[in-house]
């Protein structure tokens, strides 16, 4: 059986984690990088006192004293400066080099007349041997009986006396335990209060993820009633007020997929009825004679309407797919224009229109298919709604395309309107034009496809038709 952690446990869980995780990493840095750290600080520290004790000697700075004082008080270092003994200059002097530089193994052993401080003084008392050395003049020191380390500095000045400098590495192993303890105690307070903090907050951050999940529930069963009110300027700040927009936009499609629907529905049961009723009298043998053809030209006209109906809805069905994929190409817009002139003649010849075209072409980078049947479409509703020996204006610059003639009759309509799927206005209704109400919807689907916008002004009865290029 799988078992089920929710949100709020996993946060604990995880701040838990990462507590532990750092606390770890501490301690793993403690054992085996503490010692080597601390050393090679004190090391550079001692470096730097040998140089700074170097000067005051050469410079007879009188002070010394009080500056071997001063280090010790304030950084536990030890200085001595061994003076060769009088009364045998040759001799001290190669027992005071000899020391750490000629025996590997042993530090040297000095007068016990010339010890300045306990650390050096129990050297030359103890056992010891070295353990490391560092840059050259530096080693640890260990006492064999005590188990005490030293740090150790040895060096020859220029007058033959030796300069010695030792810190204590003792209080390093001591404070390394305080380390330890206070590592524990300062763990053990940071789990307490990570657990407060930690679940303040994640039950906080739970509570507004219920919410989410309530509403996404609902929009699941599409019920748009619930609107989240989540107040935070963060991701879920952020998401919630997608999931507001998400629920405002699927509420809205959905109306309009039912609108869509009815309408379709509405415009497909008008020509099967009259194709229905029309067929049953033909087989009845109610119709003879002379309106036979009447009947055959109505059930052709019909299944004609119906059949450009169910080409627009699948038109617009790939149209609207998320999927769909466009093979884009330079396309020559007045081609596209006398391309759908030539397809309607029949209609041009019968009103007897007029074509005006600029010298300029419009091109479009677009898919050539889909925009002839855009352009189908623009050039069929501009010829149904001409006057008759009217003139159609075409007009074009670099970035703008405009289609413009003038309507036989006022329309009243908004403009805006006329976008929306089976749509028509007045003066389609009034002439008994043929049509569907879709052509218009389609060519907008169509031109922003393709990175185009569609604009429709009316002005003085005239109707244009504008198609832009996105700059």
């Amino acid at each position: 059986m799988k078992v089920k952690i929710s949100f709020f446990q996993k946060i604990f869980i995880f701040s838990i984690f990462i507590i532990l995780t750092t606390v770890f990493l501490n301690y793993i840095f403690n054992i085996f990088f503490l010692d080597n750290f601390y050393i090679h600080r004190r090391s550079k520290q001692i470096l730097k006192i040998s140089s700074e004790v170097k000067r005051k000697v050469a410079a007879n700075d009188t002070d010394l004293a009080d500056f071997f004082e001063n280090i010790k008080d304030k950084e536990g270092i030890n200085i001595d400066i061994m003076k060769p003994p009088s009364h045998n200059t040759h001799g001290g002097n190669t027992a005071m080099r000899g020391g750490m530089r000629n025996n590997n193994s042993e530090p040297p052993r000095f007068l016990k007349g010339m010890m300045q401080n306990k650390d050096m003084e129990r050297m030359h008392k103890e056992d010891s041997r070295k353990i490391k050395t560092f840059y050259d003049n530096i080693s640890i020191i260990e006492m064999k009986r005590t188990g005490l380390r030293l740090l150790f500095y040895e060096e020859q000045l220029s007058d033959q006396s030796t300069l010695l400098i030792s810190s204590s590495l003792t209080a390093m192993k001591n404070y390394k335990r305080e380390i330890s303890l206070f590592n524990i105690l300062t763990t053990i307070a940071a789990l307490l209060i990570s657990a407060v903090i930690g679940s303040i907050f994640s039950k906080k951050i739970t509570k507004d993820l219920e919410k989410l999940n309530l509403a996404a529930k609902k929009i699941s069963i599409l019920d748009f009633s619930e609107k989240i009110s989540i107040s935070r300027n963060d991701e879920i700040g952020e998401l919630s007020d997608s999931i507001n927009t998400m629920s405002g936009n699927l509420e809205s499609s959905i109306e309009n997929l039912k609108s869509f629907a009815s309408n379709a529905s509405h415009e497909l049961k008008t020509p099967i009825t009259v194709i229905n009723s029309h067929a049953q009298a033909l087989v009845s043998g109610i119709i003879k004679g002379d309106s036979l053809p009447k009947y055959y030209r109505n059930i052709l006209k019909e299944s004609i309407e119906m059949n450009d109906l169910v080409t627009n809805l699948l038109t617009i069905s790939k149209l609207s797919s998320p999927g769909i994929k466009l093979n884009q190409t330079e396309v020559s817009s007045l081609n596209l224009i006398k391309r759908s002139i030539e397809k309607y003649e029949t209609l041009e010849l019968e009103k007897d229109i007029n074509w005006v075209f600029p010298e300029d072409d419009f091109i479009i980078l677009g898919e050539e298919k889909l925009l002839k049947t855009a352009f189908d479409n623009i050039i069929q509703n501009a010829l149904k709604y001409s006057k008759e020996d009217g003139i159609i204006y075409i007009s074009s610059d670099k970035n703008k395309l405009k289609i413009e003639n003038t309507m036989d009759c006022a329309l009243t309509k908004d403009k805006e309107l006329l976008w929306e799927p089976f749509s028509r206005g007045e003066n389609a209704t009034d002439k008994s034009i043929d049509g569907n109400g879709l052509g218009l919807s389609i060519v907008k689907m169509i031109l922003k496809l393709n990175g185009l916008i569609p604009e429709i002004e009316i002005k003085n009865n005239k109707f244009i038709f504008i198609i832009k290029k996105v700059f």
